[in-house]
């Protein structure tokens, strides 16, 4: 169902298989965010039920707009699946035990993004490895809001004001 929008879904799915054809796409709201500051560290959390060997996922930079609303594989991308920098993956983990929330470091992305070096456009997670569906909880989990993604952002202004945000994921599922 390459045409089918999943941004409702309690789980968004990242398929580790042939064509990847399943990833996920999280973007955070960092307007709260001074431009001029500096990130001291921002932390990704992200929480899966699912676990198996072999399997390697990335993260990395989304580089066109989308909406969590009308995004599916197709669309709104000029290569199906969405456009993303593959060159550069900002964390990278394998995903083999169950119940468990990862913990990824994005400091140099969500720096990246603050200081305006990229627009921010949202993350996407790519597997490859044994052909498996990973099952992630999403922003619209009801049941447990602590296991919803969430990035932590500790940071610092030019005047000595420093602040920590934590920021809940705005983002979407993109699968076939």
């Amino acid at each position: 169902q390459p045409d089918r929008n999943y941004g409702t879904d309690e789980l968004f799915q990242v398929w580790a298989n042939s064509n990847s054809n399943r990833r996920g796409l999280l973007r955070f709201d960092l307007s709260s965010i001074p431009a001029n500051a500096t990130i001291n560290y921002a932390t990704l959390y992200i929480y899966t039920r699912d676990s198996r060997s072999g399997v390697m996922t990335s993260v990395y930079r989304v580089t066109s707009d989308w909406s969590e609303t009308t995004a599916t594989w197709n669309s709104p991308w000029n290569s199906a699946g969405g456009d993303f920098d593959n060159q550069v993956a900002y964390a990278t983990y394998y995903p083999n035990t169950a119940d468990c929330m990862i913990t990824l470091n994005i400091t140099q992305l969500v720096a990246r993004w603050v200081n305006g070096t990229y627009e921010n456009y949202g993350l996407l997670l790519y597997s490859s490895g044994s052909n498996y569906a990973y099952r992630y909880i999403s922003k619209d989990e009801t049941t447990d809001l602590q296991l919803r993604p969430r990035l932590n952002i500790n940071y610092i202004t030019p005047d000595g004001n420093s602040g920590t945000s934590i920021i809940q994921f705005t983002g979407d599922v993109d699968k076939p």
